[in-house]
């Protein structure tokens, strides 16, 4: 992704530390259960307080904004049957439409997942915050993700 069509509000952005405070502060003792985190989660345009956000070379993408989503159900025996969408932003401006059925893992309130589809989803770890699984994460090649998925 060379070149950024939206910039996020400024809005959107602060909420993301706020999600990660309210993560640190969990006073809860007991260790999370597959159970406690298996569902539907979603980040789209019409959910509130999902995030999308890829920030690259300093340019900032809202990805909702643009029509992409992503929709990953968390199985309680550890799988996941979902899709990654996201119009226009492949290599030659096509859209990324990706199936992310595949496994899903929970240690010490980080879930991780693996699919065969070939996303950033499987590079990033998630903390289970409430009814989000939330993500605000760099990896190779300098790129940042920002993901707020929503249970439904």
């Amino acid at each position: 992704m060379k070149a950024v069509r939206s910039l996020l509000s400024r809005s959107v952005l602060a909420m993301i530390p706020l999600v990660m405070a309210i993560a640190a502060c969990d006073d809860d003792d007991d260790p999370l259960v597959p159970s406690d985190v298996a569902g539907e989660y979603v980040a789209d345009s019409a959910t509130a307080n999902a995030v999308f956000v890829v920030i690259e070379e300093g340019d900032t993408l809202d990805v909702l904004e643009e029509g992409g989503s992503i929709e990953i159900e968390l199985n309680e025996d550890g799988t996941t049957t979902g899709r990654f969408f996201a119009p226009g932003l492949g290599e030659g401006g096509e859209d990324i439409d990706e199936n992310l059925e595949g496994e899903w893992s929970l240690d010490d309130g980080v879930v991780t997942l693996d699919h065969d589809a070939d996303t950033f989803l499987r590079d990033i770890e998630f903390e289970f915050v409430g009814n989000r699984l939330v993500a605000d994460q760099t990896i190779a090649g300098g790129t940042r993700y920002r993901v707020v998925l929503v249970k439904q």
